[in-house]
């Protein structure tokens, strides 16, 4: 079980289970509020062209963002817990160009990816038609961006919200206890495997000039376990909301026992009349 650890150095609190890796950084992402799902093909062909790819061992393609009209968006891909991990049935390398190479030489063509979800812990059949005829095809024919590293059960990574204080930070940016994880900064797609990289977050924003500053905030892309969804919470850092220490006033739970459960384990996402509206105002 982990232990309460409160520093100086820390953003907040924070229960630590297990430390993990550094972050990966990549460009910016326009999705949120994205309902989670799990898609799949109905084509035969598709389905057995991917049985040799093991998306337990070796590498894969991380999707950091998703581009709103695009191409992969309108595939279902999603930022973060997905990976691509095969092309027409042939595993991917490591080589970036060999990967865009493929996609431009598919242009107008459908394109099979093999998908595999950290959250729902499966492998899919994903067809995508790479096309410049996108509002904002200039940031590709996919409309993605990617990092490439080992795929591991990223679930461990992330933030959760244990508790929030009253008119903090997180409070007013509609942060829920027990429900929300904190997984990735919108602005420059920091994946947010501990409080470390919250915390040199946060650093970075106390360093900028005022002319620099995103409007005062910092965008966090956040996953809620209860409506499977992903949404946008928009955070104002400061040390003087008057809680107590930390500068965004939430007890933030980190490692194994803190993970993000599978997509399966998850309860029902909620009707829409029941859904709690968020906003950086604070609760609706």
């Amino acid at each position: 079980m982990g232990a309460t650890e409160s520093t100086d150095n820390n953003p907040d609190h924070h229960h630590d289970d297990a430390d993990d890796a550094s972050s990966s950084n990549a460009s910016d992402d326009n999705m949120s509020n994205n309902q989670i799902h799990e898609s799949s093909s109905d084509d035969d062909d598709t389905s057995s062209s991917s049985s040799s790819i093991d998306p337990s061992h070796g590498g894969g393609f991380r999707i950091m963002s998703v581009r709103e009209g695009s191409p992969a968006h309108m595939a279902g891909l999603e930022a973060y817990f997905d990976y691509i991990v095969g092309l027409d049935g042939m595993k991917v390398s490591e080589n970036h160009d060999d990967f865009f190479n493929a996609v431009m030489e598919h242009e107008e063509k459908t394109l099979i990816l093999s998908v595999y979800s950290i959250l729902t812990l499966s492998l899919r059949q994903v067809q995508v038609l790479p096309h410049t005829a996108w509002k904002g095809s200039s940031h590709g024919l996919l409309g993605i961006t990617l990092h490439y590293e080992q795929v591991d059960d990223g679930r461990s990574h992330g933030l959760r919200v244990l508790q929030v204080f009253p008119n903090s930070p997180a409070d007013h940016a509609g942060l829920t206890p027990g429900d929300d994880y904190l997984i990735q900064i919108v602005d420059n797609n920091r994946i947010l495997r501990d409080v470390q990289d919250l915390k040199h977050e946060f650093d970075e924003y106390f360093a900028r000039d005022d002319d620099e500053a995103n409007d005062g905030v910092v965008r966090i892309k956040v996953y809620n376990s209860r409506l499977s969804r992903v949404w946008i919470a928009d955070i104002s850092p400061s040390y003087d909301w008057g809680g107590g220490e930390g500068c965004l006033g939430c007890d933030l739970g980190q490692g194994l026992l803190h993970r993000i459960p599978p997509l399966q384990q998850q309860q029902q996402p909620a009707d829409d009349d029941d859904e709690v509206s968020r906003s950086s105002e604070g609760k609706g």
